[in-house]
């Protein structure tokens, strides 16, 4: 009896880190939103600046603001992962 007491105690703790674990891996995170959006609009900059090749500083306007945003996006998710 003692024998099936610690068993079924040790299965409880089992089962219960099992569930803690879970939830853990689905918590929402603002920072990695924040992080896929600005990497869609970094993605749309180099879009539009290849569309404007034609004109070298629009050209180079988008790039630039291609690159802020991909070092946003980086420094979004070193935040999230010091969090």
């Amino acid at each position: 009896a003692p024998a099936d007491n610690r068993t079924h105690d040790l299965l409880s703790d089992i089962l219960r880190q099992v569930k803690t674990r879970n939830v853990e891996a689905g918590d929402f995170s603002l920072f990695r939103l924040s992080a896929m959006l600005m990497q869609l609009f970094a993605i749309a900059c180099v879009a539009l600046g290849v569309l404007n090749t034609a004109d070298p500083a629009l050209f180079t306007r988008f790039l630039l603001g291609a690159i802020f945003l991909q070092l946003a996006v980086i420094t979004l998710l070193i935040a999230d992962w010091k969090k």
